[in-house]
């Protein structure tokens, strides 16, 4: 329902916008042409902010599920790894 009315309003703001264009071609940039520009404008502008936070809530969320930090995992390493380089510490051994 609440889509049907934009729908409507919308229809009625570019029927406007185009019977002042086409009857004063004197004044193409009145109130109503403005006003126009800058709802289509920012309706735009808020349709990529949108987009824009759900790539960072899907980000977001799929970050929670992974481990704090990798780092504190391969410290506690007792053997000598060559594919990663990875020393022990321990025995002072590189």
């Amino acid at each position: 329902m609440q889509s049907l009315r934009f729908d409507l309003r919308l229809m009625v703001g570019v029927i406007t916008m185009n019977n002042k264009l086409v009857f004063n071609k004197n004044e193409l940039m009145d109130f109503t042409m403005m006003m126009g520009v800058n709802m289509m404008m920012f309706g735009v502008i808020l349709g990529f902010i949108s987009v824009m936070g759900q790539y960072i809530e899907r980000i977001f969320n799929e970050s929670k599920e992974k481990p704090v930090n990798i780092i504190g995992i391969i410290r506690n390493c007792t053997r000598t790894s060559k594919r990663y380089k990875v020393f022990n510490l321990e025995l002072k051994t590189y």
